[in-house]
């Protein structure tokens, strides 16, 4: 067995997706921490890991690729707060596992934040594998990608940017935030059962096999209250986690959420008006804790109107990929060249099998953003399809270097 080998059995024993723990899947990878570590060579460095779990669990964060950004998939963000809404007075848990370098938790916080509930009543545990990770978190150390597309107008006093565009995050936010060493499932069996109301683990499912899959699953249940919203990545279901009889999409008419809720819990509302807070708040002092807007019943915002690509996005999640296909190319024949459409065809055309058309959209996508992990990643697995083992790896590497 050859030093690249014998790595590649330590990861797929340590759960990794069997397509990202092969030899040359993780040659690039094993070079970057050999490197690193000031090994002679792979063979030195294959013994390093063999001995030592930090090393094995410092490689295993590359392929993992932490990568995160401030109110990532921003549908979430809306139905939280109308979730938080539909609870007035209730204090709001919530648990962000894994929580990479903290954009994730913070941008949760400020969410309940905004809904006028008050800081003491606002909790949000975040834990991650990454010694690195939660230290950066901490010390609210983000990098120039942490901010994508800007922040939404509620967002503010709570988080904003600066002068730069870096993200910046005020005190009363971080007091909400519990930052954690720790990986899942282990992390999660020491926490009470049913003590979040909303529980995030995004684009962790698509890393791991189906066991350790299953695990965490199991424990994401257990910790997540009866009422609780389960909130995934968007090539994730819950199924993923072996939960696929317990959950159901919390909006069918806007899978862009990807919030789940549990069958028996959907007498529970859904949505519920935003309270307003009071315009002098857009002012106030950054210490200040905010408070609800008094008064009676606040009248739920009109929802936005839904555009072509979400149109696309919403008939590929329901399964109808090939009116979903008709309609991204619609808008790809009309000059749209937006890289989430490309992203979407990408995701479609290897649904369907098309894998050389999917792979030409993708690098389309990469060439508008060359550090867009998911097409990356996307690219890596079309790659091994067609048997391109170190191109693969490549793609993989860069999706590594490429996070936040």
């Amino acid at each position: 067995m050859t030093a690249l080998q014998s790595i590649a059995a330590l990861a797929a024993a340590a759960g990794i997706e069997p397509t990202l723990a092969t030899a040359s899947a993780l040659a690039p990878l094993a070079e970057e921490r050999r490197r690193c570590r000031g090994a002679r060579d792979l063979d030195a460095y294959s013994r390093l890991v063999e001995r030592d779990p930090t090393e094995l669990a410092a490689l295993l964060r590359l392929v993992t690729v932490p990568e995160t950004w401030a109110y990532r998939y921003p549908a979430s963000f809306e139905w939280l707060r109308g979730f938080i809404a539909a609870r007035p007075g209730r204090p709001f848990r919530a648990l962000s596992v894994p929580c990479a370098t903290g954009t994730e938790p913070l941008t949760i916080a400020a969410a309940a934040l905004s809904c006028g509930l008050a800081p003491a009543l606002v909790t949000v545990l975040a834990i991650d594998a990454s010694p690195e990770a939660i230290e950066a978190a901490t010390e609210a150390r983000f990098g120039s990608l942490a901010v994508r597309g800007g922040l939404p107008p509620w967002s503010a006093p709570w988080l904003s940017t600066d002068g730069s565009g870096r993200l910046h995050a005020d005190a009363v936010t971080c007091a909400c935030v519990e930052f954690r060493l720790g990986a899942a499932p282990e992390a999660l069996r020491v926490l009470p059962a049913a003590s979040f109301d909303a529980v995030f683990c995004r684009n962790l499912a698509i890393y791991l096999a189906d066991a350790p899959r299953r695990a965490i699953g199991e424990e994401l249940d257990r910790v997540l209250a009866p009422d609780g919203a389960l909130f995934l990545g968007h090539a994730e279901r819950p199924s993923h986690f072996g939960l696929e009889r317990g959950f159901t999409g919390s909006t069918p008419e806007d899978p862009s959420t990807f919030a789940f809720m549990r069958r028996a819990a959907r007498a529970v509302p859904e949505a519920a008006p935003i309270p307003t807070l009071p315009t002098k708040l857009a002012h106030a002092p950054r210490t200040a804790p905010p408070a609800p807007r008094a008064g009676g019943n606040h009248p739920a915002s009109a929802p936005a109107p839904r555009t072509a690509l979400d149109e696309a996005r919403a008939a590929a999640d329901r399964g109808h990929l090939a009116h979903a296909l008709e309609l991204a190319e619609r808008l790809r024949s009309g000059g749209d060249a937006r890289i989430e459409l490309l992203e979407l065809l990408g995701t479609i055309h290897m649904a369907l099998g098309n894998d050389a058309r999917a792979e030409e959209v993708l690098r389309q996508a990469v060439y508008l953003d060359p550090a867009n992990s998911e097409a990356l990643i996307q690219l890596g697995v079309l790659a091994e399809r067609r048997g391109d083992a170190a191109m693969s790896a490549r793609y993989r590497a860069r999706a590594a270097g490429g996070r936040a």
